[in-house]
């Protein structure tokens, strides 16, 4: 059973417990590059860097060891509409995960000897991206058709940009973004639900801060068509379509359709372009959501003779979904596969909590599994051949990397 709680300063507490033998906490910050000015562009994820280089009352190698000590994992991400710090241990340590988190959250010490040398850690992680011409090719373009808007440039940053965030423009950010009112604590596992709300209570209902920052706004669409030329040893193609945001009721039936279109080995992509002319080893298509933002797109990997081949036959696909639609058969697999897809997901606590921080920081709302499920068993033909029209009746973006040898 999912319980939500608001602390008196605003902020959100939901728990969920499980069959799981372990506890996931996480701190969930409405703060991701979607949030950026272009003079902050980047600072989001190196803040997620530098808070765990150490507190007021902690030093970094505390941090991590104190984890470590009780068997337990501590890590971090950031997308493009939000950042999450969260920890893992057994529920015998619940508090230690609670004490861990308050503390970076509230008393990092963004000290400048740290951020000068955590800038070269994360332009090596910036550096990592440009050896994966399958991604690279993704972020290019969305950059590209977004024209530079927060919601399309690299979460990391540039070179260039990091180059620029200081630790007094990281502690002005965290005083608009890290407050209560813009903050969500997820509980996931194995846990007392009465000790968890009092220790989200005891380390979490200090703050007053009101959020003052700014919220991520629509971005642009542009059918842009660029090229890009690297040393690689295929072709890369990207095309990509607008679509529905994370608030849009499609949503289900976009997901059903990318696993019949591209999504799954038995999609229609995979059996044409692979299976039956052989034209490359990886092809897949996605749907990708944000609140603000919604994106379908077709990615080939494919030796550069095969190129025109294979942009011919998924045009052909495409317009034989439009002209035909789906099969009945199709509508069943579709929905079975992401349905099971998204069940399987939900054994893993870290999955579950995931969910849970995502929904209620983005959508101020939690949806339990079987709503979920039933929601997707509640998608019909025409659901799923409205919305390919309403997608592939765009015009694309188009986006590749050649080889430049």
């Amino acid at each position: 059973m999912i319980k939500v709680t608001e602390l008196k300063n605003s902020l959100k507490v939901v728990c969920e417990k499980t069959a799981a033998q372990s506890v996931y906490v996480g701190v969930w910050v409405k703060a991701g590059s979607g949030n950026e000015t272009l003079d902050e562009w980047g600072i989001s994820h190196f803040i997620e860097h530098m808070v765990f280089k150490g507190t007021t009352n902690r030093t970094a190698q505390e941090i991590s060891e104190q984890t470590d000590f009780v068997g337990g994992q501590s890590n971090a991400f950031t997308s493009r509409d939000c950042t999450c710090f969260y920890c893992r241990t057994l529920p015998e340590d619940l508090e230690l995960s609670f004490d861990i988190l308050s503390d970076i959250y509230h008393n990092s010490l963004l000290d400048k000897s740290d951020v000068d040398l955590e800038r070269g850690v994360i332009k090596e992680e910036i550096n990592m991206l440009e050896d994966c011409p399958e991604d690279l090719v993704q972020d290019r373009l969305l950059a590209a058709m977004y024209q530079n808007h927060a919601m399309g440039r690299e979460i990391a940053g540039s070179a260039e940009s990091v180059d620029k965030i200081d630790a007094r423009l990281m502690r002005d950010y965290m005083r608009r973004y890290y407050t209560p009112d813009n903050t969500v604590i997820t509980i996931c596992g194995a846990f007392d639900e009465a000790e968890a709300i009092a220790l989200a209570e005891k380390y979490f209902s200090h703050s007053t801060l009101h959020f003052s920052g700014k919220r991520a706004e629509v971005p642009p669409f542009t059918p842009v068509s660029c090229k890009w030329t690297k040393e690689t040893e295929q072709t890369h193609l990207c095309i990509t379509y607008p679509s529905f945001s994370g608030f849009d009721k499609r949503l289900y039936a976009v997901s059903a359709l990318s696993n019949i279109f591209g999504g799954s080995m038995s999609s229609r992509l995979f059996r044409t372009v692979r299976e039956e002319r052989g034209l490359c080893y990886s092809i897949y298509s996605y749907a990708s959501q944000t609140p603000v933002s919604g994106l379908f797109a077709i990615y080939v990997g494919l030796n550069q003779a095969c190129l025109d081949e294979a942009e011919n036959i998924i045009a052909s696909e495409t317009a034989r979904l439009l002209k035909d639609g789906i099969t009945d058969y199709e509508l069943q697999k579709g929905k079975a596969q992401l349905k099971a897809s998204m069940l399987m997901d939900m054994e893993n606590p870290a999955s579950r909590m995931s969910l849970l921080g995502r929904d209620l920081l983005l959508y101020g709302e939690v949806r339990p599994v079987e709503q979920i499920a039933n929601l997707i068993d509640s998608v019909t033909k025409r659901d799923i051949e409205d919305a390919a029209h309403a997608i592939f009746e765009q015009k694309p973006a188009r986006g590749i990397i050649i080889n430049d040898r």
